[in-house]
């Protein structure tokens, strides 16, 4: 007998005439109080998906092993058409994906939209990044995740330092954006300091500059949490056979303690510098 087979009346869905419609806010994805109820929430909107919610994963522990045992579900899920329904849903300030590892895993809560760490277990917190891949990129060694966001942190003297070589690299500065064209033209030409300004202030090369960004990028963020890494949907350019199709809505990486030295620029975007970070891809 399964799980549900024991719990009383779902107040989490309501039947209006023909359609099964979900009752469910932020909040209720914030504990795992009425996990069980909210999983077979789901399983009755989502009919076709119930096995995968009845017998999530159970274990306390996470790591890469429970990564690749998610795949299997989610792999499975992606055949149905109604599994980008539930990878997009985000009640409110929850991200793609957050949604769906609450589903598929007992002890797995969200954290809500004001704080970091979007995914708990235990004691650990797990930032859930939707990413691409760059297996071979031409400047870095990779593998790397790259096109996210860090969110709000503080990285005004890497972007100030980055314009202050432009400027010496005669090249041009788009206003709000850097293109990660640009970024890799510096990482491979300008390396070394570039002396002075005219305030006698010194012009930092790109190998300075990025271990500045290293550094804060770590200190400010990456230290705090755990990351998994989700394909992120693919885009018009992507095409519908690309390597980025295949990867949507799977874990392609878990990294549990990303070091200051696997940190990278991508590129500078609305007003935001994007990073790049070297880890184990999950095939």
């Amino acid at each position: 007998m399964g799980k549900f087979a024991k719990l009383g009346k779902n107040n989490f869905v309501q039947e209006l005439k023909d359609v099964k419609v979900l009752k469910l806010t932020q909040s209720n994805f914030e504990n795992i109080r009425d996990k069980d109820y909210i999983q077979h929430a789901y399983s009755i909107v989502y009919q076709q998906f119930h096995n995968y919610f009845e017998n999530g994963l159970r274990m306390d522990s996470f790591g890469m092993q429970q990564c690749r045992d998610l795949n299997k579900n989610i792999v499975a899920m992606k055949k149905d058409n109604k599994f980008l329904e539930i990878f997009q849903q985000t009640y409110r300030d929850l991200g793609p994906g957050e949604v769906l590892m609450y589903l598929l895993h007992d002890k797995i809560h969200l954290a809500g939209g004001t704080q970091g760490g979007d995914l708990r277990i235990g004691t650990k917190k797990i930032e859930l990044k939707a990413a691409k891949i760059k297996q071979n990129p031409k400047s870095v060694k990779g593998p790397l995740f790259y096109s996210f966001m860090m969110g709000q942190n503080d990285m005004s003297d890497t972007v100030t330092n980055l314009k202050r070589l432009i400027k010496v690299a005669k090249l041009n500065f788009e206003g709000t954006s850097i293109k990660t064209s640009t970024i890799d033209l510096l990482r491979n030409n300008f390396k070394e300091n570039q002396g002075s300004d005219d305030g006698g202030k010194p012009i930092l090369g790109f190998n300075e500059l990025e271990k500045l960004f290293q550094k804060q990028a770590h200190d400010q963020y990456f230290k705090n949490y755990q990351f998994m890494f989700v394909g992120q949907k693919p885009g018009q350019k992507d095409g519908e056979e690309s390597n980025v199709n295949r990867n949507f809505g799977r874990i392609i990486g878990y990294i549990e303690k990303v070091k200051p030295e696997d940190i990278f620029i991508e590129n500078f975007s609305r007003g935001d510098l994007k990073p790049m970070v070297r880890g184990k891809v999950i095939q």
